[in-house]
């Protein structure tokens, strides 16, 4: 298995769209619910673990760039089978990708969720599962380039 992923020119996009993409992704779903979740977890002590848990996530932020660091182009399944070792970076990567499918099909739902809730009450939810695994399977199959344009149009 070759670690290294050679890149096409239509699967790159310029570093300035990252701040497009990070933004779509950190401005989801999960920001309209996240604060009341948060809040009925712990009540007054919300803010604690708010710092708690964002100095973990600069932890492992901080591990992943060191590890990402001595790739050069490597995605995340190559450098798992090369630290692990073929058999536990295999099922690592299978682990990987059934939460990967599983936390976007609970987006998924969420966004249907939010759609029928405040614009198409009538609609059923299949109908607009359909209506944006089309959308997504449109941007997918543009590449890269299309993907962040997309999201740039989204955002604003």
């Amino acid at each position: 298995m070759e670690i290294n992923v050679k890149n096409s020119p239509g699967d790159t996009f310029r570093a300035f769209y990252m701040f497009f993409i990070l933004g779509g992704v950190q401005l989801g779903v999960g920001i309209m619910g996240a604060p009341r979740w948060i809040f009925i977890q712990a009540h007054q002590d919300s803010w604690l673990s708010i710092l708690i848990s964002g100095a973990a996530m600069i932890l492992v932020l901080s591990v992943m760039l060191l590890i990402l660091k001595q790739y050069d182009n490597a995605d995340i399944l190559g450098i798992q089978v090369d630290i692990f070792g073929k058999w536990l970076g295999s099922f690592l990567g299978i682990i990987y990708i059934l939460y990967f499918f599983m936390a976007n099909t609970t987006i998924l739902m969420n966004y249907i969720e939010i759609i029928q809730v405040f614009l198409y009450p009538t609609l059923p939810a299949y109908a607009l599962g359909f209506l944006i695994l089309t959308l997504i399977i449109y941007a997918l199959n543009g590449g890269d380039a299309h993907y962040c344009g997309i999201d740039v149009f989204v955002l604003f």
